[in-house]
């Protein structure tokens, strides 16, 4: 699954400024949570985001499948 659907943003931007950053890894636990940690190329802040799997369009649990 692409990444594409969990770019965001640096909060040490003005929205805009920079295109959004995807995450440089993902953890997909069982309960449809994903958690995406981000890197900002401009500032190098680092930080992490947390994203419903389902309303990201990831998989949901190949356990459950």
């Amino acid at each position: 699954m692409s990444r594409s659907s969990l770019a965001d943003a640096c909060d040490n931007h003005f929205p805009g400024d920079l295109p959004a950053v995807h995450p440089h890894t993902v953890l997909h636990v069982g309960d449809g949570t994903l958690t995406a940690f981000y890197r900002c190329p401009a500032c190098g802040r680092r930080w992490f985001t947390g994203w419903d799997a389902r309303a990201a369009s990831w998989p949901g649990d190949r356990r459950a499948a």
